[in-house]
């Protein structure tokens, strides 16, 4: 499990991460993108509520683990 939660960030990019993350933490940030989401595809639990995203994450279809999304 990583926590990014609460640090202003304006970017998520699934490269800068470990690819054998489980479960991503990311809210109250931010962040409008997200890049390179299919690296992570052994993440089930995405946290992205309360950011600036307007979309679903490009290739978020890849991330074959995936069970909760909270935007």
């Amino acid at each position: 499990m990583l926590s990014l939660a609460g640090n202003g960030l304006t970017v998520l990019d699934g490269a800068a991460l470990p690819a054998s993350l489980e479960w991503l933490i990311a809210k109250e940030n931010d962040i409008a993108t997200v890049r390179n989401a299919a690296r992570l595809s052994r993440v089930r639990k995405f946290g992205l509520s309360h950011n600036q995203l307007t979309k679903l994450p490009a290739r978020i279809g890849d991330m074959s683990g995936l069970t909760t999304l909270q935007v």
